[in-house]
């Protein structure tokens, strides 16, 4: 069975063959704007939201050691996740759109809204729409890929990563991030329109799929190793 590292490959290499129909540069004067701090998002998880997949666990062993979130132990079963800002190495960000939703919001100084997140990525741009049927793209071939100056917009956003990509989609991880009261056009510096690759479709080799018994013994070793992890906390 492929694994899920595999199918966010996958999901690269399908953008890679993605035909640009136009670029166009955004960039504006940079004044250095105010920061608005925003309350670290915290969630309440149960250790079998992660025991399923090994990738889950590593994923929340990985993204702790790391100081991209803190955790707090409720019982033995549960505990809380608190997301801290994050550090971004790549010089850019992504953020993938229809092209009518891109028309409306690059005109206005402010690219989302103040009450919501707005979703970024490593501009692989393997998470969500890489994969031409996710369900956001399947009513159009063409989408918008937006990049944004990370530097710039770490001056005046926390970074987060995204809470799905740990346990929900744990291929994205550390691919999938999220700000919030939205992206300052300033820190918009490029688009391009791209055509979706509809001739290829990715495949799911079945040919090793575990059996019930192999995948019990899995969630309880993954079950196990991830209550020892946080007991040493």
């Amino acid at each position: 069975m492929n694994s899920r590292r595999e199918e966010f490959q996958h999901r690269v290499s399908l953008a890679e063959k993605h035909r640009v129909l136009k670029q166009v540069d955004l960039s504006m004067p940079w004044q250095r704007l105010e920061k608005i701090p925003h309350t670290h998002p915290r969630i309440e998880q149960h250790i079998d939201e992660y025991a399923y997949a090994a990738e889950a666990v590593d994923n929340l062993i990985d993204a702790y050691q790391k100081g991209f979130i803190r955790i707090t132990v409720i019982d033995r079963d549960s505990f809380e996740l608190e997301f801290l800002h994050v550090q971004i190495k790549e010089e850019k960000l992504g953020h993938l759109c229809e092209v009518g939703v891109f028309q409306e919001n690059i005109k206005r100084s402010l690219w989302g809204e103040r009450s919501a997140a707005t979703y970024l990525q490593t501009t692989a741009f393997g998470v969500e729409g890489g994969l031409e049927a996710h369900e956001s793209f399947r009513s159009s071939k063409e989408i918008v890929r937006v990049y944004i100056d990370t530097a710039r917009l770490e001056q005046c956003r926390d970074i987060f990563l995204d809470p799905e990509c740990l346990a929900v989609t744990p291929e994205e991880y550390p691919h999938a991030f999220l700000v919030y009261d939205g992206i300052p056009r300033e820190t918009i510096v490029s688009a391009e329109r791209v055509r979706l690759n509809t001739s290829e479709r990715p495949t799911i080799d079945m040919s090793d799929w575990p059996t019930d018994e192999e995948v019990e013994a899995e969630v309880k070793n993954q079950r196990d190793r991830l209550k020892n992890f946080l007991q040493k906390i």
